[in-house]
C-alpha cells in the first residue's frame, strides 16, 4: 500500500513539473512566433520598398535652361 501512495505522489509531482515546464515552453514559443512574424513583415516590406525604388537616392534636380529656338525670318 505504501508503494502505491509513493508512486501516486511521485506521478503527481512529475506531472506538476512537466506542466510547469510546458507552460514556460509555450510562452517562449508564442513570443518567438510574434517576433518572427514582425521580422518577416518588416523584411517583406523592405523587399517591397526596394522593388519599388523607395530607397533610391534622388539626384538634386538641376534647373532647366530654357531652350533657345531660332525662328526663321519671316518674309
Amino acid at each position: 500500500m505504501e508503494i502505491q501512495i509513493i508512486s501516486v505522489v511521485a506521478a503527481i509531482v512529475a506531472l506538476v513539473i512537466f506542466l510547469f515546464i510546458a507552460k514556460r515552453v509555450v510562452r517562449l514559443a508564442v513570443r518567438l512566433l510574434l517576433v518572427g512574424i514582425i521580422v518577416f513583415a518588416l523584411l517583406g516590406l523592405a523587399g517591397y520598398g526596394w522593388w519599388n525604388g523607395w530607397f533610391e537616392t534622388s539626384q538634386p534636380q538641376k534647373p532647366q535652361r530654357p531652350t533657345v529656338t531660332r525662328h526663321a525670318p519671316s518674309s
